[in-house]
């Protein structure tokens, strides 16, 4: 009983007045909000349009060009790089060599399968295996499990949580408020 009444004066008292004048301008300002959205995204997509054809523009020579500056790099690497420097700096770029993360990948003709047996047979620590509980499938049969979840070490929770979303049509009656809320 402590945790409900704790709980009630948590929620601050409100009068019917104070509720429907916060109702009326939460709409308004979420209507204002889409518009202002609205307009900016059609302003922001008119400033893409105009700078289109020049971003591509730039971007198609800077493309050629980085395809000179690996090609020049690459046929001179041992000149240009050592095995403690893999960068330099030519004007205002850096470049260089760059270590990409270690993958394992398979070889021609062999699949996961294959690989997996063989591990099993020489190397089996190689080999992850993850057990975890299926909660989905605990959902979704949490009345006949009732019994058994506190012996488990498990529970079903469900929150419920405010929420204000706006109605699409503008000529709705507001919602009553529930007897608790409704302060005269």
């Amino acid at each position: 009983m402590a945790s409900k009444s704790k709980r009630k004066a948590d929620v601050a008292e409100v009068t019917k007045v104070q509720f429907d004048t916060a109702v009326k301008v939460y709409e308004d300002n979420s209507r204002s909000l889409l518009d202002v959205n609205a307009q900016m995204q059609a302003e922001m997509e008119a400033i893409r349009k105009k700078y289109a054809d020049q971003i591509q523009n730039l971007e198609q020579v800077q493309g050629a060009q980085f395809d000179v500056i690996k090609n020049f790099a690459l046929a001179n690497k041992d000149s240009l790089f050592s095995e403690k420097k893999k960068s330099m700096v030519v004007g205002q770029v850096v470049m260089g060599l760059r270590k990409d993360t270690p993958s394992v990948k398979l070889l021609t003709g062999k699949t996961w399968e294959d690989v997996i047996k063989a591990l099993k047979n020489t190397k089996p620590d190689l080999i992850r295996t993850v057990e975890e509980v299926n909660k989905a499938e605990v959902i979704a049969k949490r009345d006949e499990l009732a019994a058994d979840l506190k012996s488990l070490g498990m529970k079903i929770q469900q929150n419920e949580k405010f929420f204000i979303t706006l109605n699409d049509k503008k000529e709705t009656p507001a919602a009553e408020p529930s007897a608790e809320t409704a302060k005269a």
